[in-house]
């Protein structure tokens, strides 16, 4: 290829010399640069990855590849565009990021990748070539289209005429690389719908086609094209790919079905209204056990403890097995298991958990359910008064003031369950030198779970609230047996 640029036109008129086309044939140039290639598979026949900077000069029919700017008067590749198909390809074919293959029709069947760091550039090269794909085959529809319409009008007998410019489509025959003779069609204009009852329907077609005619809306492709009569005779400039031009005979707005998805997801995304307001407008309700408080908990179920944790607390101490069992609550239970097991105690079913074997399921429902409570087990307003009660350096005065915090900072039912659920605390860790979960263990899985910031003090210092956190936890654990 030879890069001649003729001024004037948003698009670049080169001189290739391809073989099997013929020399210095003038055809719009689309896009030219640089991409890392690497063939796939050539009539049947696959390669091993050779991953390779090569120049690209993409066509209005081909791909053309060379080994580097100095070599353009002989191609390296090219590919054939018509019939081609284009894709996206995920980890399975390639490592890389930004990676697409295309892949030609017999004889050749040629597939190769295509990759560039940068995202944009690869995606612009993946459009580009799309829409050229598209395009080709659009014509190669409303040619058929026209063919059918001839054939049925020849059968019926009728005057009807498709309009000249020997009339619906010029086939432009060229040579494949392997020597074979293949047809492209090239869309020119097609008629208006002809009436079978009169010949004086025949001349109105005529004059439509003198005007131009219009191609229809298709439901899968999407084409809306115009044409006249002086382009489809104009020559072979014609039949190039002008996408901001509106005198071009093809203009196919290709939709990128994964940018369009993307978009469409984070549309709805941005404008889907959060739990707070869809609960004020009554579409969700609390959850009966599961992300409900535990004042309502226990106005329901007449228990200042949440019977859930009664009995799951009661399954976990039942057998000594699962207190033994080494990082319990410091490892997670299988997630699915643990969201199948919320709904079934969300419908009732506690009982349910005398069947559970795996004890990280266990402790990963009981975990779960302290984390979803609209408002945490020790409310953020004591959480001052006990980091301040946990700090002093006298023993006695650290219980008292932990002591006091408890019996006057919180409601009675987080009062009970947390009380409830220390005690059980206490009892794992007695198993520490089995389980490996002393009280600093504990404090750790458990700070952030009991208590967490309101959302408008959320930005800030995380790794001091969590400190704090298990500070507290640690305190209350050690000093139970003083504090109750």
């Amino acid at each position: 290829l030879d890069p001649v640029q003729h001024g004037g036109g948003k698009q670049a008129e080169a001189v290739v010399n391809i073989v099997g086309i013929g020399e210095n044939v003038q055809i719009p140039v689309i896009k030219q640069g640089s991409l890392y290639k690497t063939r796939l598979e050539e009539r049947g026949k696959k390669y091993r990855k050779n991953w390779s900077s090569c120049n690209l000069v993409l066509t209005d029919k081909f791909l053309v590849f060379y080994k580097d700017t100095k070599s353009f008067t002989k191609p390296d590749q090219h590919l054939e565009l018509s019939g081609a198909r284009i894709e996206w390809c995920n980890s399975d074919k390639s490592k890389r990021l930004n990676v697409f293959e295309i892949s030609t029709v017999p004889p050749l069947e040629q597939k190769i990748l295509l990759q560039d760091d940068d995202f944009t550039v690869a995606n612009d090269w993946f459009s580009r070539i799309e829409t050229v794909i598209v395009t080709l085959s659009q014509k190669e529809l409303v040619v058929q289209r026209n063919i059918r319409m001839q054939q049925q009008q020849q059968i019926s007998g009728t005057t009807a005429h498709l309009p000249d410019a020997t009339t619906t489509a010029t086939a432009a025959l060229h040579q494949r690389a392997d020597g074979t003779m293949s047809t492209t069609s090239t869309l020119l204009s097609t008629a208006s719908s002809s009436k079978k009852n009169s010949a004086g329907s025949a001349s109105a077609a005529g004059g439509s086609a003198a005007s131009g005619s219009k191609v229809n809306r298709t439901k899968s492709l999407k084409l809306t094209t115009t044409t006249t009569s002086h382009q489809a005779t104009a020559g072979p400039h014609s039949a190039g790919i002008e996408p901001d031009s509106p005198t071009s005979v093809v203009n196919v707005p290709i939709v990128k079905e994964k940018s369009k998805i993307r978009d469409k997801l984070r549309k709805f995304f941005l404008r889907r209204p959060n739990m707070e307001d869809l609960m004020k407008r009554g579409i969700m309700k609390n959850e009966p056990v599961f992300g409900s408080t535990l004042t309502l908990l226990s106005k329901v179920e007449h228990s200042d403890v949440p019977l859930f944790v009664k009995k799951c607390i009661q399954v976990l101490e039942s057998k000594p097995e699962f207190l033994q069992t080494d990082g319990v609550y410091r490892q997670s239970g299988n997630l699915s298991t643990v969201q199948r097991l919320r709904l079934q105690i969300d419908h009732g079913n506690t009982d349910i958990l005398d069947t559970i074997d795996d004890v990280h399921v266990l402790t990963g429902a009981l975990k779960l359910f302290f984390r979803e409570l609209k408002e945490p087990l020790i409310p953020w307003d004591s959480v001052d008064r006990l980091i301040t009660a946990a700090s002093l350096p006298s023993r006695k005065a650290k219980i008292k003031a932990l002591k006091d915090e408890l019996a006057s900072g919180l409601p009675p039912s987080h009062q009970a369950t947390l009380v409830y659920l220390l005690r059980h605390l206490d009892k794992v860790t007695t198993y520490k030198l089995v389980n490996r979960m002393a009280v600093s263990n504990l404090a750790i899985v458990f700070g952030p779970t009991l208590m967490w910031p309101p959302t408008h003090l959320t930005n800030t210092n995380i790794a001091l609230n969590m400190m704090q956190q298990n500070m507290i936890v640690e305190a209350l654990i050690t000093n139970l047996s003083y504090i109750v």
